[in-house]
């Protein structure tokens, strides 16, 4: 009924067919060139946040490579570990002002345009951010910024 993915680094996924969970392998085993300073960035900005216990071998797998770079102007790591911690880096009223995250997701996302990274909060949260961030009340905020239409 379903299919398991396994890799010996210890990762594996469960999928519905034997084509997705190669699929699955494939995504796992891909590398993408980054830069390491964006990178080097990235890893200390994610160390210092309150993450998912889920995320920290991909970000102990990012320090590595960022560590064993040195002075490289690029460093080659896993996609499978990148993905989730710039999933988790994208959000819009925390990181909007940090150019090395829209870098780097460009550059997972030119490496697989049909897997995109997208953003891990909703709409409504930002919105809500935003009222809170002006001392108001959700209602009260949404009240102010609607545009009234004439008669």
């Amino acid at each position: 009924m379903m299919t398991k993915a396994e890799c010996t680094c210890g990762w594996s996924a469960y999928s519905e067919d034997r084509p997705n969970a190669r699929w699955r392998a494939r995504q796992h085993r891909s590398t993408i060139a980054v830069s390491t300073a964006d990178l080097m960035s990235l890893v200390m900005l994610i160390s210092e946040h309150v993450i998912p216990l889920s995320l920290f071998p991909a970000l102990r797998n990012l320090d590595d490579a960022v560590r064993t770079a040195g002075n490289l102007p690029a460093v080659e790591v896993s996609t499978a570990d990148l993905y989730p911690i710039l999933r988790q880096a994208n959000r819009p009223w925390i990181y909007r002002e940090l150019p090395y995250i829209p870098r780097l997701i460009a550059a997972v996302e030119a490496s697989d345009r049909w897997n995109p990274i997208g953003m891990t909060d909703s709409v409504k949260g930002y919105c809500e951010f935003l009222a809170s961030s002006h001392g108001l009340e959700m209602a009260e905020w949404t009240r102010r910024v609607t545009p009234t239409l004439a008669p």
